[in-house]
């Protein structure tokens, strides 16, 4: 018996997804990455900080400074 693939899945397919979140939780959620943030004292934002914010900002959750 073979096997064959239907087609090769590329990394950025199998490692993507999608997440639903209420208004609370983004807001609490942004107060945990800017914690981190000072914490970890990050220099270089990762792209999800900008993700973050565009979520925010689309169902209208106040973005805590400095994120």
């Amino acid at each position: 018996m073979q096997f064959r693939r239907r087609r090769p899945q590329t990394p950025t397919q199998a490692m993507r997804t999608t997440v639903s979140f209420s208004r609370e939780d983004l807001a609490v959620l942004a107060q945990m990455m800017q914690a981190g943030q000072v914490l970890l004292k990050l220099e270089d934002r990762p792209p999800v900080i900008a993700r973050l914010k565009a979520a925010m900002t689309r169902v209208k959750v106040p973005v805590p400074h400095g994120l």
